[in-house]
């Protein structure tokens, strides 16, 4: 299988599970460079032909950004090494790096509370949806985008083998539901969730599970 297209997403969202079931499929170990956190469909390189943008719960993400101080998964890991692991302390603040945030503000001893205390989307999150789902942006695009929500990973994987055109021959791993909970957020979490992103969220639980850039564009 060619390394021709991306697995493209915010984080926290499901984008190791479907790279590492191609990886499987495809029995091609070289396609770390086929993930990423790219923040605009505008900076995606001209090797690159096809897209596939995994999205999901916004406020969910930036509990999992948090969660990985103290621990990271297997699922967090490409297939060499997927593993459980002890968290990283500074992982918060590096994926706001990693995603193209304001990181310099951002203190890499914050828990989910402090960032939120801060009052600013130092992770641009609300940007980077904006991009990807922005049709100015889009038509400006060389490649085709296929779009997949993180709840829908498990039951729709044949379309994004079918996009890829990539053969499916050996059993897909049982998709496992994010660790993350909205139960464990606190009042106030909630409420200033709902003032920085509550807008894109509401726009992310608007979409279905599946679409493609043409459709954004029609």
């Amino acid at each position: 299988m060619k390394n021709e297209f991306l697995i493209n997403s915010i984080g926290g969202c499901g984008s190791k599970y479907l790279i590492n079931q191609i990886t499987i499929q495809s029995e091609n170990e070289n396609l770390i460079n086929c993930h990423a956190h790219v923040a605009s469909p505008l900076l995606i390189g001209s090797e690159k032909n096809k897209v596939v943008f995994v999205f999901g719960d916004l406020y969910l993400s930036l509990q999992s950004f948090f969660n990985r101080r103290s621990h990271i998964t297997k699922l967090h890991g490409f297939t060499k090494n997927r593993v459980n692991s002890s968290g990283n302390k500074e992982w918060a603040k590096a994926h706001c790096k990693n995603i193209g945030g304001d990181c310099a503000p951002f203190d890499a001893g914050w828990e989910l509370i402090d960032y939120l205390r801060n009052g600013h989307d130092l992770y641009r999150a609300n940007r980077f949806y904006n991009s990807w789902l922005s049709p100015d942006k889009l038509k400006e695009t060389h490649y085709d985008v296929l779009y997949i929500k993180y709840e829908g990973l498990g039951a729709n994987f044949n379309n994004v083998a079918n996009f890829l055109e990539l053969e499916v021959n050996k059993p897909i791993e049982p998709f496992v539901e994010r660790g993350s909970q909205k139960e464990l957020f606190s009042l106030e979490e909630v409420s200033i969730l709902e003032d920085i992103y509550g807008e894109t969220q509401k726009k992310l639980e608007s979409l279905p599970d599946t679409f493609t850039k043409t459709d954004i564009l029609s």
